[in-house]
């Protein structure tokens, strides 16, 4: 049961990350810029962008403050949930 949430925990936030990335490029931002923007250094955000599971939910909707973004959830019902 551990494992099943971790992995779509990490699948949240590897969606959200894969979404920044894109957006960092729309806007030719680079992690040097959006670090400071943050009030972080940029290996903060190279963890950040790199490794899903070092960045928490709060951290998410400030980076994503910073591209001009809000944060939506939606909950999809799947099999195994019952």
């Amino acid at each position: 049961k551990a494992f099943r949430e971790a992995y779509f925990q990490k699948l949240f936030l590897e969606e959200f990350l894969l979404h920044a990335e894109q957006r960092m490029k729309e806007l030719k931002i680079t992690r040097s810029e959006l670090a400071k923007k943050l009030g972080v250094s940029r290996s903060v955000v190279t963890k950040w962008l790199s490794y899903a599971d070092n960045i928490t939910m709060k951290s998410a909707a400030n980076i994503a403050r910073v591209l001009g973004c809000a944060v939506r959830v939606n909950l999809e019902v799947t099999d195994g949930a019952r």
